[in-house]
């Protein structure tokens, strides 16, 4: 209390004057009250002093509560925006929800946005139903919709509304948060698709556990084995093997992990029992880190394939031991009994044995040549076509001095194929030239375009003869080759077929034939030359 408070101006009057005793009270009780006002006076000038200390640290984190608030908005990577009762324009965005929609800033996109329903949703019927529940429910949880950017480009978005409300309950707008999800989309399109595929693909495709657990298996496996797919997963791959192989199947599976891909023919077993032969791949799947955490399988069923295989592999037997050494026998003995007569007559006859006889081990040859071709894989490359066709040429011309070949090809045309082609090329132009009984003129072209390379064979000879035709116009006629001349057109067939090409034929208006082959080309055309002979 300070000295000259009231109270102490009173204690002063008191003092310097004699009072009536009544007086004197009264001046004391008023001390008092002015004592206690001046005290309440303090206490409340001290309460205010807090409160007003309180309400600047308020203000302070309220401001800074603003400035992290703010600066979450505009560094956010969610596109946040608020919109208006209406539905119809955006009242506020930060920069993520700009660049989402392709905006340089929110101020341009304000500016842009006349109608969210027409300049940003690309669907009219998403945004009716954009609209209805935020009217109904107040809110949107990973509502998804197609955006347009101001180029036009569309996006795909994922929004979460919430309403804003006033003390009242009533809403004032709305604020959303979206995130660009056009790259999820196009991985969940591209994942559909490949689901599509590998249920409409003709091989069994299934994916295992590094365990062995199968956990998926589409059409095809089920056709091929047997199993559905509600049987095989869940259970080990093993379920496909024959029974005694169990033990190596467990540690083909316990080295794929370190061996990696794998691929190899084995043998499974049907649901029903049956045994069937299968190519089989094994690839891992790994995650981003690089660990093992599934196994695709691809499995072909080529027990048709392995069959004709057998029976290919037993006719080159037949063909290489069995008629050729009968045929050779023949011919020793024909041989023999020409040396043993001098009757004409009988000589006729035996050179008439020994000429079918070598016709046949020609055809025997060439039946070999066909089941080598059948039986092995084919091994696709490029091939240098003017060399080879050059060098058959060559060797026929020696072989045929009576004959006239004459050549157009162009050089450094290369087609692919398989590295029996010089043998097709070369029977190709003995055929043009053994079906001529007069002086033989063959011309032989190479000429590539755009994607194959061809080969014309021209003759003026009588044509090819009927049985054998039918390798041209309906390969899988087999019960008329018996009647052809040979297996050379058949060898030629089949070495084109498994080039990738095609082997055509056409009567020529003015007599002969020309057969036209079809490789695919190689590379890129080299500049053009032509070498003539």
């Amino acid at each position: 209390m300070t000295d000259d408070s009231p109270a102490e101006r009173l204690r002063k009057l008191q003092a310097e004057h004699e009072l009536p005793a009544s007086a004197v009270d009264q001046l004391t009780t008023l001390q008092e009250s002015v004592a206690d006002l001046e005290q309440q006076r303090d206490q409340l000038a001290a309460e205010l002093q807090k409160t007003n200390d309180g309400l600047l640290e308020l203000t302070a984190e309220l401001q800074d509560a603003e400035r992290r608030y703010r600066r979450l908005f505009e560094t956010s990577a969610e596109g946040i925006y608020t919109i208006d009762t209406a539905l119809t324009q955006y009242d506020l965005v930060n920069p993520s929800f700009s660049e989402i929609l392709g905006y340089d800033n929110g101020d341009a996109l304000l500016e842009a946005v006349d109608s969210v329903a027409d300049d940003v949703f690309v669907s009219g019927t998403r945004f009716a139903e954009y609209a209805d529940r935020l009217r109904e429910t107040g809110r949107l949880d990973s509502f998804e919709y197609r955006v347009q950017q101001s180029t036009g480009e569309p996006r795909w978005v994922s929004d979460n509304v919430i309403s804003i409300t006033d003390d009242d309950e009533t809403v004032e707008g709305y604020r959303g948060g979206v995130i660009d999800i056009t790259e999820r989309k196009r991985k969940e399109k591209e994942l559909r698709q490949f689901r599509q595929a590998t249920e409409a693909a003709g091989h069994a495709i299934f994916l295992v556990e590094t365990d062995g657990t199968i956990t998926y298996a589409n059409q095809a496996f089920e056709e091929i084995t047997g199993y559905s797919a509600e049987e095989a997963i869940g259970t080990k791959a093993e379920v496909l093997t024959v029974a005694d192989s169990n033990t190596s199947y467990q540690r083909f599976w316990e080295t794929i992990p370190s061996d990696g891909k794998w691929e190899g023919r084995i043998v499974n077993q049907r649901n029903s029992g049956e045994y069937y032969h299968a190519r089989q791949t094994i690839a891992p799947i790994t995650d981003d880190s690089g660990e093992i955490g599934k196994f695709v399988g691809i499995q072909t069923d080529i027990t048709r394939q392995v069959e004709r295989e057998r029976q290919v592999n037993a006719l080159d037997r037949v063909l290489r031991h069995n008629l050729r050494n009968s045929l050779n026998v023949i011919k020793g003995r024909a041989e023999m009994a020409a040396e043993q007569t001098d009757n004409e007559s009988i000589h006729a006859a035996l050179d008439q044995i020994l000429s079918t006889a070598d016709e046949l081990i020609e055809t025997a040859d060439e039946g070999r040549e066909i089941t080598r071709l059948l039986a092995t894989r084919a091994d696709r490359d490029t091939r240098k076509l003017d060399s080879i066709v050059a060098e058959a040429v060559a060797d026929l011309q020696t072989r045929y001095p009576e004959a006239t070949i004459e050549t157009d090809l162009q050089a450094g045309a290369s087609a692919v194929a398989v590295d029996s082609i010089d043998r097709a090329i070369e029977e190709l132009i003995d055929n043009a030239i053994g079906h001529n009984d007069a002086d033989p003129h063959v011309w032989v072209t190479l000429r590539p375009t755009e994607k194959e390379v061809l080969i014309e064979v021209v003759d003026d000879g009588p044509g090819v003869p009927e049985f054998d035709k039918h390798v041209f116009e309906d390969p899988e006629r087999g019960d008329e080759l018996s009647h052809g001349s040979g297996l050379g057109l058949w060898l030629v067939y089949w070495i084109v077929r498994r080039s990738g090409g095609e082997l055509e034929y056409e009567e020529r208006p003015a007599g002969g034939s020309l057969v036209t082959v079809r490789l695919p080309r190689a590379c890129k055309p080299e500049p053009p030359h032509t070498a003539n002979t």
